[in-house]
């Protein structure tokens, strides 16, 4: 379990403030890398983010991630490496991956 957050120490000219649980599953199949993005007005306001990565462990594929819930459950998203605005709020990200031969 890795905590995320943006602050003004990231990123001085952002009123951002949040804190992201992010979660493997299952436990041991892999990392998440992460990368600050500076928000830039260079084609409109864009707000500070993280770029999360997700990386397999030898034996796992990545597969999605799970953000958010909507009217029908946990939503998940099947691009990699994933982009989190700072403006986002608070939450859980989980990682999803699945071991080769399954």
């Amino acid at each position: 379990m890795v905590f995320l957050g943006c602050s003004k120490d990231d990123d001085p000219n952002e009123n951002c403030s949040f804190e992201l649980v992010i979660r493997i599953s299952p436990e041991g199949a892999g990392t998440v890398e992460r990368s600050f993005r500076q928000g830039s007005s260079a084609w409109g306001e864009l707000p500070s983010s993280y770029r999360l990565e997700a990386i397999p462990n030898e034996g796992y594929v990545f597969k999605y991630w799970i953000y958010g819930v909507d009217a029908f459950g946990p939503v998940e998203w099947y691009s990699n490496p994933f982009g989190v605005a700072c403006k986002a709020g608070p939450g859980d990200i989980t990682a999803v991956f699945e071991e080769i031969g399954e």
